[in-house]
């Protein structure tokens, strides 16, 4: 029986630790790949790559619209960061902590609660090929502007 019991604790062990390598593979991207992270609170687009080694980098596009990795700012030092997922799927980037709320290989949501205002903020992240990203936020917010007749009901 004892036999029995140490092979079911074994098992869900395994498959604990099984599932939790999934969901860090689902964050983690190529090299041609990025997240480009969108929020509710800030409506300019991020950047953010996570790693095989468990550290992830805010990137930055210069105005040639390449990538680079944008971890010191100065004298501020940004990362690259350690990351992790806890088993209650609780997302750990240095000091940052996240709720994932959903994941899929090219969507990830994940929320926090932002200590000034106490609020919720969810975080959009979408992965991208850095060589061909959708128009930023900028692009869409100047075409509702300009085309202002589209938008109206009828």
């Amino acid at each position: 029986m004892k036999k029995i019991i140490l092979i079911i604790l074994q098992a869900i062990f395994i498959f604990g630790c099984f599932n939790q390598n999934s969901l860090e593979k689902k964050f983690i991207t190529k090299t041609n790949e990025c997240w480009v992270v969108y929020s509710q609170v800030y409506p300019n687009y991020t950047f953010w790559s996570f790693n095989k080694d468990m550290t992830a980098d805010n990137l930055e596009r210069n105005e040639n619209g390449h990538f680079k990795n944008f971890n010191v700012d100065d004298d501020l030092v940004i990362g690259p960061q350690k990351w992790n997922i806890s088993s209650d799927s609780i997302l750990t980037w240095d000091i940052h902590k996240y709720d994932i709320v959903n994941v899929n290989e090219n969507i990830i949501v994940i929320m926090s609660v932002n200590k000034e205002t106490k609020k919720q903020d969810h975080l959009f992240l979408i992965k991208e090929n850095k060589m061909t990203l959708r128009k930023g936020a900028y692009y869409y917010e100047q075409k509702r502007l300009k085309n202002q007749e589209k938008y109206k009901s009828e």
